[in-house]
């Protein structure tokens, strides 16, 4: 091989590494898959084109492998790669999802941003205990002094309002009942729910040890982030956002966000801190442990 030759090849080396290079940087570019596919191209051609019957068998051979492998590194970053990365961030989901089950109660601050009338924005808070499949809701009326309290589990739904009886039954049933608008809107009845969902209905990328601020306190967290995807029936966030702990896998931050331009809902943002976890009594996961015993009930049924 003369010098030139050798030359060439090296060139034609370097180009093809800086494109498969430039392609993992941006798996998601098409151009990019191009380039490197035209590159490989015109490789076969210099190595086995018109005047490849003049080629020596050093230089046939000196390209097959080079270019089974560019084909095979670009099949890599686009198919295999982000498919590996949906799979390794669906594991942490899972994690979180164990680490529902485990029985220490925790509690977490809930901010919502919702449309309101003419286009205006209306945030609220509350708070939200969860534990293993149970929650309870604690938040403030829309008008006036006290507090609300709702939850449930699996199988039954209950709400405590200021006045009047506490309504028991299921999720449907009380929606039934209630007036048009009801009394408490939130997303985040069971934590569960959302990672139940995120594994179902979003496109899933992981970045892991992530550092998460709390007050004085940083948290190495797995950083889970979702997008919906098309095939979607039901209405969800359009993205979801997790920051689960890697030691305890339980979730220490969720961030939902509709979008300004969803006409399905009103709702726009959501977010769920982690405050802390408490030992809590029995009956706080259940009605009886909201109001004083001669509180009248009402069994919501068919």
């Amino acid at each position: 091989m003369s010098e030139n030759e050798f030359n060439e090849l090296s060139d034609n080396d370097s180009r093809l590494m800086d494109s498969l290079l430039d392609q993992s940087l941006r798996p998601d570019d098409g151009a990019s898959v191009q380039r490197v596919q035209d590159l490989i191209s015109a490789i076969r051609s210099d190595a086995v084109g018109p005047d490849s019957a003049c080629a020596s068998p050093v230089m046939r051979f000196r390209w097959f492998p080079i270019s089974a492998l560019a084909v095979a590194l670009v099949v890599f970053v686009v198919v295999v790669q982000p498919w590996g990365r949906h799979n390794e961030a669906l594991a942490a989901v899972e994690r979180s999802i164990h680490a529902e089950l485990r029985p220490e109660a925790r509690e977490y601050e809930v901010t919502i941003v919702k449309r309101g009338l003419l286009g205006a924005e209306h945030t609220s808070t509350h708070s939200l205990f969860v534990r293993q499949r149970e929650f309870a809701i604690r938040a403030s009326p829309r008008l006036g002094n006290g507090e609300i309290w709702m939850g449930g589990s699996n199988s039954e739904r209950w709400i405590v309002p200021r006045f009047g009886p506490v309504l028991v039954g299921s999720e449907g049933l009380l929606n039934r009942s209630l007036p048009s608008r009801p009394v408490i809107e939130t997303p985040f009845l069971s934590v569960g729910t959302i990672l139940d969902r995120m594994k179902r209905f979003y496109t899933l990328k992981l970045s892991s040890g992530v550092s998460l601020q709390e007050g004085n306190m940083t948290v190495i967290c797995d950083h889970i982030f979702g997008t919906r995807k098309r095939s979607a029936r039901v209405s969800i966030p359009a993205e979801v956002q997790l920051w689960a702990d890697t030691e305890t896998g339980f979730a220490r931050r969720i961030e939902l966000r509709w979008g300004d331009g969803n006409t399905e809902s009103r709702w726009l943002q959501a977010t769920a801190v982690l405050v802390g976890t408490h030992e809590l009594p029995g009956e706080f996961f259940k009605h009886s442990g909201h109001h004083d015993s001669a509180r009248k009930v009402n069994q919501i049924s068919e």
